[in-house]
């Protein structure tokens, strides 16, 4: 006889990027938390906005940059993490 088990995980519901970094367990990732803190208001503000001041386009793309960079950081520490020799 075949027997199925289930597995359920609780995650709570959050807007704190940050949060979510360290539930991911990538907060040692160089200038993530930094960024994460950034991008969460961001965030908020673009679903409540009125709660922040605007930003400049030259502000919004340095953000952007930072996140393209950002981005190859993630993938890099993905890569290295998965490629690992396991015990």
């Amino acid at each position: 006889m075949l027997k199925k088990s289930v597995c359920i995980v609780w995650v709570e519901k959050t807007h704190d990027l940050g949060r979510l970094a360290h539930m991911a367990g990538v907060q040692e990732v160089e200038g993530l938390l930094d960024l994460c803190d950034a991008f969460t208001l961001f965030a908020v503000n673009g679903r409540y906005p009125g709660d922040l001041p605007e930003i400049s386009i030259s502000v919004a793309r340095n953000y952007f940059e930072a996140a393209g960079e950002l981005r190859q950081k993630l993938l890099n520490h993905i890569r290295d993490k998965t490629t690992e020799p396991q015990p």
